[in-house]
């Protein structure tokens, strides 16, 4: 179903329509001078060309929706608490989303995941992201996000068990120092430690937790999302150190002799692992 068109769609489509009018009516009474002509003629083709810009707006306007950025990615200050959802089945349709799936299919990632998918979070909402992250030194900066307002620096904790601590905090803050970039985003699951909060909101870090990456998730909608969507319906595992998929194998020596992990399809050329989640 097509979407009504608003108030000020109307008054540009009737002002364009009224110029047309007077443009023809004037261009072609009897009579008239070469230099009314002229100006008629003018006013006419300003008057077409405002009211073919007034339908291609209507059409863009109805067929393609704009995607409203959330306050909270830099944000105010936020209170930020643990909300645990009940364990659901991960049903990921991008029409009717729900929050708890969204939370179910962040848990379930493993932490190079969770760097990609908070990166597609920000580029569905039209930020340009360079990601840094992975196997390789970063020092400290996992995505570099660059909005129409500046750019910020974005750490990125998959902690699903225990919250970040004051120490975290601390750490981030000379990274913005060390980078040069004064603002930056953590974003962790579990949530933060109440000393480590105080500090990041006193230095206008923005503190983001599973609560609010889901509500992202879930408010970038079908078109916007397909990105994350896909990150977080893939079952597949990829290297952290050269991105090729990886296989689950079992340890034969070791510490860890007969536990299950994942290997790098490459090895021996690549030896990046992950640990495989217990079953």
């Amino acid at each position: 179903m097509a979407s009504r068109m608003s108030k000020e769609e109307r008054g540009i489509r009737l002002v364009a329509a009224a110029v047309l009018m007077v443009g023809m009516a004037w261009g072609f009474l009897p009579g008239t001078r070469v230099w009314i002509l002229t100006i008629g003629g003018a006013v006419m083709v300003a008057g077409i060309a405002a009211f073919v810009f007034a339908i291609r707006k209507g059409r863009q306007a109805s067929g393609n929706p704009t995607i409203s950025r959330p306050s909270f990615p830099l944000g105010e200050k936020q209170n930020l608490t643990h909300s645990p959802a009940p364990p659901v089945a991960i049903k990921l349709e991008a029409a009717n989303l729900t929050r708890e799936a969204a939370l179910a299919a962040l848990r379930r990632l493993d932490w190079i995941q969770f760097e990609k998918v908070v990166a597609a979070i920000y580029r569905g909402y039209g930020d340009a992201v360079e990601r840094l992250g992975g196997a390789h030194p970063d020092g400290g900066v996992d995505l570099i996000v660059t909005p129409k307002t500046g750019r910020f620096v974005v750490q990125c904790k998959h902690w699903c068990n225990w919250t970040v601590g004051v120490k975290n905090i601390r750490e981030m803050l000379g990274t913005l120092t060390t980078s040069g970039i004064p603002k930056g985003v953590f974003v962790t699951m579990r949530g933060y430690s109440e000393e480590a909060r105080d500090l990041g909101v006193k230095h206008g870090l923005v503190l983001l937790d599973e609560a609010q990456l889901a509500e992202l998730v879930v408010g970038l909608g079908p078109t916007h999302g397909a990105e994350v969507l896909a990150w977080l319906s893939d079952p597949r595992k990829f290297c952290p150190k050269c991105e090729r998929e990886m296989v689950l194998r079992t340890a034969k020596r070791g510490a860890k002799v007969g536990k299950q992990f994942w290997s790098c399809s490459n090895y021996p050329r690549c030896d990046g692992t992950l640990e495989a989640e217990p079953v």
